[in-house]
């Protein structure tokens, strides 16, 4: 692009010709696709790095969740144990009560 804007600049200033003007117009046109090609891959390499981000997000958000569950279950199994240590442990005292009333 750079080499074209100085050609542009001095075909404008001998823009006395009809031939001339068509020049000027077609560098023009070329300096707008190359900046619209320069804005499409930039527009690109944005897509796929919003991408990139939203994966990794997702996979650290699926690991957090899956270490979530597991530390709710091992709760649960020692919750579960604490229940039946000390049902067994009233079950003990309800009987050595009985065994003393005796």
């Amino acid at each position: 692009m750079a080499p074209k804007l100085p050609a542009l600049l001095l075909l404008t200033s001998l823009a006395t010709a009809g031939g001339v003007k068509e020049e000027i117009k077609q560098a023009g046109k070329e300096i707008g696709q190359d900046l619209k090609k320069g804005g499409q891959a930039v527009g690109e390499a944005a897509k796929k790095g919003g991408k990139a981000v939203g994966h990794a997000a997702k996979e650290a958000g699926q690991a957090v969740g899956h270490a979530a569950k597991e530390g709710g279950k091992d709760v649960g199994r020692g919750a579960k144990t604490a229940g039946k240590g000390i049902a067994k442990g009233a079950k003990e005292a309800g009987q050595g009560i009985k065994e003393a009333v005796k």
